[in-house]
């Protein structure tokens, strides 16, 4: 069951509105983290997708992205939930581009940047 609510048409998955504050920045960490690659895992395997997120920091991603899957999926709850039990190298970009922003700001959309600490190091400075 999990599997076939990850199986939204990727033409059904909008693309995930980046706020202007932070479009750079996200732009310079996935080229950083994965070269812009959503399918990409760290050596060791602890790192997963365009942003490079532990598994822990996907999971709770999930849930504070549930209102903007409101606005697209039929059951946003369940696809959450299907998320955490999903490697985040295998969710949709668009998917992973809302954790990131959502992390970003500490998942308090009036506290721009409070998440960046997840973000510092990498291979050279956003």
């Amino acid at each position: 069951m999990l599997e076939v609510l990850l199986l939204v048409p990727p033409t059904d998955i909008p693309e995930y509105p980046v706020p202007a504050v932070y479009r750079e920045y996200e732009q310079c960490v996935a080229e950083r983290e994965s070269n812009s690659r959503p399918e990409a895992v760290n050596p060791t395997g602890k790192y997963r997708g365009m942003y490079q997120f532990d598994d822990a920091l996907a999971d709770g991603s999930t849930f504070h992205i549930v209102d903007w899957l409101r606005t697209w999926h039929p059951k946003p709850k369940k696809y959450a939930s299907a998320l955490r039990q999903t490697p985040m190298n295998k969710w949709p970009a668009e998917v992973q581009t809302a954790a990131f922003v959502v992390t970003l700001d500490g998942h308090d959309k009036d506290t721009h940047w409070s998440g960046k600490k997840h973000f510092a190091g990498g291979r050279w400075h956003c």
